[in-house]
C-alpha cells in the first residue's frame, strides 16, 4: 500500500471505491466526532504517542486497533473496515455479497476456513497469517483460540457460484 505525506499530517493511500488520500485525523473524525466524551481526541494522541505513521496505518489489524483504542473492540472493526480496501469489482460492476468476503482482508475468499472455536470463517491465508503475527486469539472476538481450521466446503461452493454468475 502507497503512502504518502502532506503538509506534515497522516495519511495513508486507501481504495474506498476510488483511489483517495486519506489522512487518518480525518477518518477519526468521520467514525467517532459525533461522540461527545473526547473519544477521537484520544485515539489521535494515542496514535502519534505511538509513532503510528503512513507504512504501518493501513497494515494494522483489528487486535492492534483495539489495542490502540484501549480494547474498545468495536471502534476497532469500525477503523479496519474503514480503512479496508474496497470489495473486488467484477466485469459486470457486482459486488460480492458480505458472507462471501473474508473480515480479515475484505476480499472474496478462495480457501475459506471456519475457525472452531469463534465459528467466524476466514481466508485460509488471512487467518494463518493473523494467528502467526497475533498469538492464538480471534480476531473477531480477541478471545483464546486452539488455531484449529476446517475447511468450509459450503461457503467454497458457494463462491464458486457467485464467481460463475457475476465474473465473465
Amino acid at each position: 500500500m502507497a503512502a504518502t505525506v502532506d503538509d506534515d499530517s497522516r495519511a495513508v493511500e486507501c481504495s474506498r471505491g476510488v483511489d483517495a488520500t486519506v489522512r487518518v485525523e480525518e477518518m477519526l473524525q468521520s467514525l467517532f466526532a459525533d461522540r461527545t466524551d473526547g473519544t477521537c481526541d484520544r485515539y489521535a494522541a494515542e496514535l502519534r504517542r505511538e509513532g503510528i505513521n503512513d507504512e504501518v496505518v493501513g497494515e494494522l489489524t483489528v487486535n492492534e486497533w483495539a489495542v490502540l483504542f484501549g480494547g474498545a473492540r468495536g471502534d476497532a472493526l469500525l477503523a479496519a473496515e474503514w480503512l479496508a480496501p474496497a470489495p473486488p469489482s467484477t466485469a459486470g460492476g457486482a459486488e460480492p455479497p458480505q458472507h462471501l468476503l473474508c473480515p480479515i482482508t475484505y476480499e472474496l475468499m478462495d480457501d475459506p476456513v471456519i475457525l472452531v472455536d469463534d465459528s467466524y470463517t476466514y481466508e485460509r491465508r488471512a487467518i494463518e497469517e493473523h494467528l502467526r503475527r497475533n498469538g492464538l486469539v480471534s480476531p473477531m472476538t480477541n478471545e483464546p483460540v486452539s488455531g484449529i481450521l476446517v475447511l468450509s466446503r459450503a461457503l467454497r461452493d458457494g463462491v464458486s457460484a457467485w464467481r460463475e454468475e457475476n465474473e465473465s
